[in-house]
């Protein structure tokens, strides 16, 4: 049984309730931890693919449409070209996007989100 015993003035209990809890609390602080590590991968990995994108653009000239399409980039969940725009010329900025899943779905309740990332390129005139 588990009780409590006061046996020459110390109490004797059971910590198991406090194993317990500090168990589900490290699981829960690595679960969020790992989703927060993943977006911040997948968005640093977008922002490269953003800034290759503007800088071939700048270079080449060649669209970020047709960067995607003779690239085949892997490893990305629904990417799409959310923009590219030349505002003043020169600069050319490149906006991409992909969708986000968390890496313990079953586990958390965590909704997939969408991330994007810019990359921005001057061309040399």
């Amino acid at each position: 049984m588990n009780r409590i015993r006061v046996a020459e003035g110390r109490e004797l209990g059971s910590i198991a309730p406090l194993g317990i809890g500090l168990s589900i609390l490290m699981l829960a602080i690595l679960g969020l931890t790992t989703s927060s590590i993943s977006v911040f991968q997948l968005q640093a990995r977008l922002r490269t693919l953003a800034e290759f994108a503007a800088l071939n653009a700048a270079a080449t000239g060649m669209g970020a449409s047709e960067f995607l399409e003779l690239g085949h980039p892997q490893g990305f969940k629904d990417l799409k070209l959310q923009s590219q725009t030349q505002d003043d010329g020169l600069t050319i900025k490149v906006v991409f996007c992909s969708s986000w899943s968390a890496p313990f779905a079953g586990y958390l309740p965590l909704q997939d989100r969408q991330i994007c990332a810019t990359g921005m390129a001057r061309a040399v005139r």
